[in-house]
């Protein structure tokens, strides 16, 4: 085995993301580019993960030379798409002018000329089947086939009749037989079936993932996983590989209380007796965990995110602040960002207020924007595949996270020359920032953070320095502490 090699472990691999994937696909990116081997292996079900990938080659996140594994397709022996819905409606329903067809939004509905009875719906998007419904009632689909962008027929979902509840998936080959087999108990999956020679039964989906790495992972090699949902499995593999797991989120209940304790989802990496690295983002998390767990720490490393050095040559635009998030409150905490900017907005009314990135609480804060009657100062923009120029434009980037493993945004806006005004969130922003490139505000509420906002316009620190605290994290000395802890 070539020792430059290493295989990292995630759960998915979607294609507009946050800070999490960004800098997975960024580290399998570096390694390539500095001559290691890379695998990224995946556990989920995504029928479109051609496109996916090359979605992420076209908009320079992947290259070519990393390799792709997903867990369904290695089973299935292959991850070409073969075309096979026209076969499969005529294997199922024979010619569908045999049908009534009824046009329903999306639908199209074909009734049993006879009955009138419904007997299957397909749905579109784009003028490519995604959908196929078989009805044995009128309301509700007895079976449910789903339909990838390549035009082949993936999985077999059952429902009880009636109702949404699930009570099995199944995974399909070009053939159209099942290769894995999901069992529902109260919409939830309680087995996995491996139809593979003789069937092995999974009591759970991490055991069914534990077998997968049996066969996937080389012995020796370096592993890196970046998922919490995968820790087990891999600790309980039967490979002797070397592994590394990154953390990419607090590892506390309460991520304000260094007391609160692990999370549930934390405990089976940070009590582990066995031979392995965890990586933290920040060396407070490290020192946190360490005091928590002093027999661990030979078993803690720091090694931040990087950035490249950037061209720093786009004029700002005049009275503009930015956010770079993933629209979650929950954790991002978005809305206090924009009731401090209300806030700061009275002081200084000619500001404008741009937030890029999507997320589920997107209409919920549209909202509270119409209802502070920002709707016209606080401009929506969606996701962007261009940060760099966002920041730029920018006299000040903004952070308001209620926690965070690292705070990406923070260094990618410094990395871009603007200045940051976050608040002490645990841990990131307060350690990247120092006391040269951004404002830390005395408490983490609006009103505090919006006097850090003043702050920023009254006295904003210098691009030079900015710039200059950025360098600390660049993407060589990322690389050499990667090749240092992997011993490659």
């Amino acid at each position: 085995m070539n020792e430059r090699e290493v295989s990292i472990l995630t759960s998915t691999i979607p294609e507009f993301f946050g800070g999490r994937t960004k800098s997975l696909l960024k580290r399998a990116r570096l390694f390539t580019e500095s001559g290691i081997n890379v695998r990224i292996i995946t556990t989920n079900f995504n029928q479109n993960y051609p496109q996916v990938i090359s979605s992420l080659i076209a908009r320079q996140y992947l290259n070519e030379e990393i390799g792709f594994i997903n867990i369904f397709d290695y089973f299935k022996g292959s991850s070409v798409q073969k075309n096979n819905v026209n076969q499969f409606i005529q294997n199922n329903f024979g010619d569908t002018d045999r049908y009534k067809a009824v046009k329903r939004d999306e639908n199209l509905d074909y009734f049993d000329k006879l009955t009138q009875e419904r007997i299957f719906s397909i749905r579109y998007v784009n003028d490519k089947i995604i959908l196929i419904d078989v009805f044995k009632s009128e309301k509700r689909p007895k079976y449910r086939y789903y339909v990838s962008f390549q035009g082949q027929v993936s999985k077999k979902r059952t429902y009880i009749n009636g109702t949404w509840k699930v009570i099995q998936d199944e995974i399909l080959n070009s053939n159209f037989k099942p290769v894995v087999t999901f069992k529902f108990v109260d919409n939830k999956k309680e087995q996995v079936w491996l139809h593979r020679g003789e069937d092995k039964i999974f009591k759970n989906e991490k055991d069914f993932f534990r077998y997968f790495f049996d066969n996937v992972l080389r012995a020796g090699e370096n592993v890196i996983n970046d998922a919490r949902l995968l820790d087990k499995p891999l600790l309980e593999t039967e490979r002797e590989v070397k592994k590394f797991f990154q953390l990419h989120s607090t590892h506390l209940q309460n991520p304000m209380d260094y007391q609160s304790g692990i999370k549930k989802s934390y405990k089976s990496i940070l009590t582990t007796d066995q031979d392995v690295k965890i990586v933290t983002l920040t060396a407070a998390q490290s020192s946190v965990i360490v005091s928590e767990l002093p027999n661990q720490k030979s078993k803690i490393v720091t090694i931040p995110h990087s950035t490249p050095s950037k061209n720093v040559d786009i004029n700002k635009l005049k009275n503009h602040a930015v956010i770079v998030s993933r629209l979650n409150n929950a954790q991002k905490n978005i809305t206090d960002g924009i009731v401090a900017f209300g806030i700061f907005h009275q002081k200084y009314p000619a500001y404008m207020l741009d937030i890029f990135g999507e997320g589920e609480s997107l209409e919920s804060l549209k909202q509270l924007t119409k209802k502070m009657g920002l709707i016209n100062n606080v401009i929506f923009h969606g996701y962007t595949d261009n940060p760099d120029e966002v920041y730029q434009l920018a006299n000040f980037s903004i952070v308001s996270s209620n926690y965070e493993a690292f705070a990406l945004n923070v260094l990618e806006s410094i990395a871009n020359g603007t200045q940051v005004v976050s608040y002490n969130v645990n841990f990131g922003p307060k350690e990247i920032l120092g006391n040269k490139a951004g404002f830390i505000s005395i408490k983490n509420t609006p009103e505090a953070l919006a006097e850090s906002m003043c702050e920023a316009v009254e006295n904003p620190k210098s691009k030079k320095d900015i710039i200059s605290r950025s360098s600390l994290y660049s993407d060589n000395v990322f690389i050499e502490r990667w090749s240092k802890l992997l011993e490659i």
